[in-house]
């Protein structure tokens, strides 16, 4: 895990751009489109309460749905459900 690291992570889904609009976990810019990432790493560069509120949101995102508790589950029903 990347312990207090930041880091950028370029996907694309509409699902994701979606959630992390609506969720406040980060921005979502489109795919090949340079102006816009380069736009959004200066809104995150400039606005610390931004980039603080999506840290908050993603971790507690990640710790609710990654928890190690919650994937031993989900893969020990996957294992069951495929008997």
């Amino acid at each position: 895990m990347l312990k207090g690291a930041r880091f950028i992570r370029y996907y694309r889904s509409q699902a994701i751009d979606v959630q992390l609009v609506e969720e406040h976990l980060g921005i979502a810019v489109p795919p090949d489109d340079a102006a816009a990432f380069a736009g959004g790493l200066i809104k995150l560069a400039d606005n610390y309460e931004l980039r603080r509120l999506y840290g908050m949101n993603a971790r507690k995102y990640a710790e609710h749905n990654f928890s190690r508790e919650r994937l031993a589950n989900e893969f020990v029903s996957f294992l069951e459900s495929s008997q």
